[in-house]
């Protein structure tokens, strides 16, 4: 499967002096840890446990936007302004990646629900608030809702989850264990606007 990853040149030099790239777990923003860890058992149910020690995804594109298959480098949001970097063009065995949606991939980093619809929502909210205006905990069955919801994030047809990602799938994220140098197809550098 062709994807396309941004490293710094620090990681790019990891890369190419072992040959390997695993996930520095020591390197996720905390408020982020959670999302991370879900994500990683779902790889581990989808596409097998790690092959190398890591606990970890590396985060790739399949699609980076409507417009652009790869980061377009021209923008401004891959890198600290002023930082050299590379953009790799990938092959990666399609038993290694796990696909899904980056705009809906956020309801999972923040904790949200992620509704198929707005009467799903509607519903939700309404239960939602009932211990809200209490002041009350939401039960744990609330929480389960939410983590079952994120699903959602495998669904790539265009008329589910429109409140989200509007009338189209326009960006797709692919998450790996590791990379392999022999997955590298090309690496163009770049200084990050």
């Amino acid at each position: 499967m062709k994807l396309w990853m941004i490293l710094p040149e620090d990681t790019y030099k990891v890369l190419t002096s072992k040959g390997i790239l695993v996930c520095d777990g020591r390197k996720i923003e905390p408020y982020f840890r959670d999302a991370y860890k879900w994500i990683a058992n779902e790889m581990v149910q989808k596409i097998g446990p790690p092959k190398y020690k890591t606990k970890y995804p590396l985060w790739s594109w399949k699609q980076y936007s409507k417009k652009y298959m790869r980061p377009d480098l021209r923008g401004s949001c891959h890198l600290p302004r002023g930082t050299l970097g590379y953009r790799l063009e990938l092959d990666v065995p399609d038993t290694e990646v796990l696909l899904s949606d980056f705009d809906l991939w956020h309801a999972v980093l923040n904790n949200w629900l992620l509704p198929i619809n707005e009467k799903t929502e509607e519903i939700f909210s309404t239960k939602e608030d009932f211990y809200t205006n209490r002041n009350e905990e939401p039960p744990l069955e609330l929480q389960k809702e939410v983590e079952e919801s994120w699903q959602g994030i495998y669904d790539f047809n265009p008329k589910n989850y429109t409140c989200y990602r509007g009338d189209d799938v326009h960006s797709i994220q692919a998450t790996i264990w590791y990379l392999d140098l022999n997955y590298v197809n090309k690496a163009d550098s770049f200084t990050a606007r």
